[in-house]
């Protein structure tokens, strides 16, 4: 899909290809693959470019979007990942700890003595 939105951009498989830093035959076996997906071409292509037809223009709203909140819902879990994972640490008597480890108590919570 990503590599579908570049070429989209740049209307051209090599300047695609030179931004995803990736060879042009890769560019073209991808936005075939998604074609053959799909069952619709979403570019009309001559020698010198391609261009969107109505399919595509379509499908780049819809992929856009999806981008986009894929990038949301990866940075809300980032931002969710420091709350997540913080460290609390709770002072209990040596001898306690050790007897609660000892037990198989609380596994999941890391120890420092």
């Amino acid at each position: 899909m990503k590599t579908f939105l570049v070429v989209a951009k740049y209307q051209s498989f090599s300047k695609a290809a030179y931004e995803l830093d990736i060879n042009v035959a890769t560019v073209s076996k991808h936005v075939k693959s998604l074609e053959a997906h799909l069952k619709v071409q979403l570019f009309e292509r001559t020698t010198k470019r391609v261009q969107l037809n109505d399919a595509g223009k379509l499908y780049q709203q819809q992929a856009k979007e999806i981008l986009s909140q894929l990038k949301q819902a990866e940075c809300l879990l980032h931002s969710a990942k420091g709350v997540l994972e913080s460290r609390l640490n709770i002072a209990i008597p040596p001898m306690r700890a050790r007897e609660r480890q000892a037990r198989g108590e609380y596994s999941e919570v890391g120890s420092d003595f």
